[in-house]
């Protein structure tokens, strides 16, 4: 999951910025919307500031929706106790008068 997630966030990233490039939903800052080219291979990647950025947003919303899948998986399915725990501490309980 720590793999597929980003990968996922940055595909979804890469989609959203091209269409809205195309449609012109939000209009994209010009810092974000600068062309970086990488050097020795020559790659031109166009948007990558808005591409990390929304990359971000996507892998903590996927990250979150992960969390709280397995934190309800987790809270019906969770730890009943095994032989070897303690047994739990039995109090008398004192009414006051």
């Amino acid at each position: 999951m720590m793999i597929l997630i980003p990968l996922m966030s940055y595909a979804g990233a890469y989609l959203l910025v091209q269409l809205d490039a195309k449609k012109g939903w939000i209009p994209i800052p010009r810092e974000f919307a600068r062309t970086v080219t990488i050097p020795f291979v020559n790659w031109r990647v166009p948007y990558l500031g808005a591409n990390l950025l929304i990359t971000l947003v996507l892998a903590f919303v996927g990250f979150a929706i992960l969390m709280s899948i397995y934190a309800f998986v987790y809270r019906a399915v969770g730890p009943k106790g095994s032989p070897l725990d303690a047994p739990p501490i039995r109090r008398k309980v004192r009414r006051s008068r």
